[in-house]
């Protein structure tokens, strides 16, 4: 089915495709993130720094080439490498 058919198709039951977020055109990324924590060893007395992981979560990706670049960037980032036995795939 052509785009023009598909638009219509929603159309007919109400959806008008240029008004729906963009979340729901092309869906959505989560991907693990690392960060600085800032934080207190109390054994040492001293502040240090603690790494830690979030879930990144992505709901307007890019289109074409700047989506493929996105991806390139993101994989060749080091907290995608596999980490303490986990894979940090997104």
């Amino acid at each position: 089915m052509s785009t023009s058919g598909k638009n219509e198709l929603l159309f007919s039951h109400g959806i008008n495709f240029n008004d729906l977020p963009q979340w729901q055109l092309r869906g959505i990324g989560f991907w693990w993130e690392t960060f600085e924590r800032p934080g207190f060893d109390p054994i040492r007395e001293v502040e240090v720094a603690a790494i830690r992981r979030r879930l990144r979560i992505e709901r307007e990706l890019p289109m074409k080439d700047a989506y493929r670049r996105f991806i390139e960037d993101l994989v060749s980032q080091p907290s995608y490498q596999v980490n303490h036995g986990e894979s940090m795939i997104p």
